[in-house]
């Protein structure tokens, strides 16, 4: 009964819901992993994320809602990844003979114009290593 009772209260949960909750875990567990390695408490992070040791409790243990920016903040402190995106894919940014083609892990845009700096290149025209530049 028991049982049936949970099995349908998760059934009914709506999959964004769901798929938030085992995010949420799946971030939390990786900080928790990265500050035992590096031999950390969370008020260790606490004090160089600037923030009071409360916050990063409510932050690991309490489904908040970190944003990009403060997972990338946690990242640069701990100076390991915690979130990593497999986002390896053929692309082409400009079309005709400007067209660049290789992999990316990120593409970064400096003044509106795609920056190389984060891209493993396999070819580049000349005419787009100008715009580039």
């Amino acid at each position: 009964m028991v049982n049936d009772f949970f099995k349908n209260l998760i059934d009914e949960t709506p999959r964004d819901v769901q798929i938030f909750v085992d995010k949420y875990e799946e971030i939390s567990m990786r900080i928790y992993q990265l500050l035992k390695s590096k031999g950390m408490s969370q008020k260790d992070l606490a004090q160089s994320l600037g923030k009071r040791p409360s916050e990063i409790s409510k932050w690991l243990n309490e489904g908040h809602n970190l944003t990009l920016k403060t997972i990338a903040k946690i990242e640069a402190v701990l100076g390991e990844d915690i979130i990593n995106v497999p986002l390896r894919q053929s692309f082409n940014i400009f079309e005709g003979k400007d067209a660049i083609r290789g992999k990316m892990n990120f593409t970064v845009y400096k003044n509106n114009k795609p920056s190389i700096d984060n891209l493993e290149m396999t070819e580049l025209t000349p005419e787009i290593s100008q715009k580039i530049a």
